[in-house]
């Protein structure tokens, strides 16, 4: 996916979800994030955070970051 940036939500107990996505110049809300994990990287050690998320034109995407 060719994802320029992710924009987040930090809500009161500061977990923070993504709520916007732009894909190609094109920006889109994220309208379910309907999982999230945490997974350790085998090589490097490194946990990183792996949302899957419903975007508002039906779309289903992965978004994955470093763990905060």
């Amino acid at each position: 996916m060719a994802a320029g940036k992710i924009e987040f939500y930090s809500g009161y107990k500061s977990e923070e979800i993504p709520r916007l996505i732009t894909i190609s110049g094109t920006r889109h809300r994220v309208i379910e994030v309907t999982d999230r994990k945490r997974v350790l990287e085998g090589t490097s050690g490194d946990i990183s955070e792996v949302f899957r998320c419903l975007l508002d034109d039906g779309r289903r995407v992965s978004l994955k970051r470093p763990a905060v």
